[in-house]
């Protein structure tokens, strides 16, 4: 079974059902081809900054808070994320995080292969 998608959001969803195709639509291809680039090791820690920072924005949304040791300790785990990935790339992941409700979601993305047609993104499992 395949799927179209044509935002994070939709993507998350898609992964959550284990569609085993997904085509993506909108203009987030580097994004795939970072997640997949980077190495085993490099992803650990990626991830656990990306946890960190998911969650706390999770909370600050959920609350409302604006307090700023949150939004440091948040700053300082994307910044990490940002580091490896980039910050778009890292931003992106800390959206998909929140909209799935934990980085599982990450995970469960980088056991798609990426096989490109054309102008066309697939990832399949």
């Amino acid at each position: 079974m395949g799927r179209v998608v044509k935002n994070e959001k939709e993507l998350v969803q898609a992964i959550q059902n284990n569609v085993d195709y997904i085509e993506v639509e909108c203009g987030i291809k580097d994004f795939f081809i970072k997640i997949k680039g980077t190495r085993k090791i490099a992803w650990t820690v990626c991830l656990g900054c990306l946890a960190i920072a998911a969650a706390t924005t999770t909370y600050m949304v959920a609350k409302e808070d604006t307090d700023a040791k949150k939004i440091a300790i948040s700053a300082i785990s994307a910044t990490a994320a940002a580091a490896i990935l980039g910050p778009t790339t890292a931003a992106t992941c800390v959206m998909m995080a929140v909209s799935a409700g934990g980085v599982d979601v990450l995970n469960k993305l980088r056991e798609y292969r990426i096989e490109e047609q054309g102008n066309r993104l697939f990832l399949v499992k």
